[in-house]
């Protein structure tokens, strides 16, 4: 996994914690802090890392989800996916 990479899987890990600690924060708010350049890039990175855009998996689970636990957490990092 390349530096660039990883930093992608990072924000969006952060992305996630967010938007689970602050269901109130708007999406576009969590864009920029989050550092993406705009709104298209990370409903990108959602559809690549999810398989859903922002709207849908606030619609579709809970404030808490499992993506933080470690093996997961380490799954999503050391995949092979971006290899």
């Amino acid at each position: 996994m390349s530096p660039k990479e990883y930093y992608r899987v990072v924000r969006f890990q952060r992305v996630l914690y967010l938007l689970q600690n602050n269901p109130e924060i708007e999406i576009a708010d969590l864009t920029y802090s989050c550092g993406f350049y705009d709104l298209s890039h990370s409903v990108k990175d959602f559809k690549e890392f999810l398989g859903c855009s922002p709207t849908q998996y606030l619609s579709s689970h809970s404030p808490y989800s499992t993506f933080f636990s470690e093996d997961c957490r380490l799954n999503v990092i050391t995949s092979n996916r971006f290899a």
